[in-house]
């Protein structure tokens, strides 16, 4: 069985000073943070999110990774294939977090918003490919981050990840601010 964990919508968000320390709080904080997400270009997601049939970006894992609890409504998605500039903006719309209480709990969970987070529409457990199951299969934790306003950046950036992992698929950095402090942008030069 799975469980919620937030859910977390643009409609009813409080202002810092009306959270608690309960789980399901909707607090938000004073700031944004800015997100980029790094998909595997063999899976095409891009050209889908582009064309607003792929409207949720799903992350599983084993551990509590980013964006686990740094993900707000309000806050700036960008999109970048693996090796490549970031050429995607979006606004999150909503967050939902979910602990998975055994395997069988991501597939479950999994079929709730397939249609959405792969930009197909896919009826059944067996049209879904197979290194998404693979990809869901054994994890403990699920995050869909829904999305919208997507355009296609005129200027594209590069990312510098030196102090998040050569391996991470995401960068969470708490606001515009933080972002050019850290160097994380690398424009691209024509």
């Amino acid at each position: 069985m799975f469980h919620t964990v937030r859910d977390l919508s643009l409609q009813g968000l409080s202002t810092p000073s009306q959270a608690t320390s309960e789980p399901n709080s909707q607090f938000t904080p004073s700031f944004h943070y800015i997100h980029i997400a790094i998909m595997r270009s063999s899976w095409n997601l891009i050209p889908k999110i582009l064309k607003g049939i792929k409207t949720v970006e799903s992350r599983w894992y084993k551990i509590k990774a980013c964006p686990w609890g740094r993900i707000f409504p309000g806050d700036t998605l960008y999109f970048k294939d693996s090796g490549k500039p970031v050429t995607v903006k979006a606004r999150v719309t909503r967050v939902e977090e979910y602990i998975l209480e055994n395997p069988s709990d991501a597939i479950e969970l999994f079929l709730t918003i397939k249609n959405q987070d792969l930009g197909v529409a896919v009826s059944s457990l067996r049209e879904i490919p197979k290194h998404i199951l693979e990809y869901i299969t054994g994890e403990r934790y699920a995050i869909f981050v829904h999305f919208d306003q997507v355009e296609r950046l005129k200027k594209p950036f590069n990312v510098n990840k030196k102090g998040f992992g050569s391996q991470a698929g995401w960068l969470c950095v708490e606001g515009e601010t933080k972002l050019r402090e850290r160097n994380i942008l690398n424009p691209l030069v024509s």
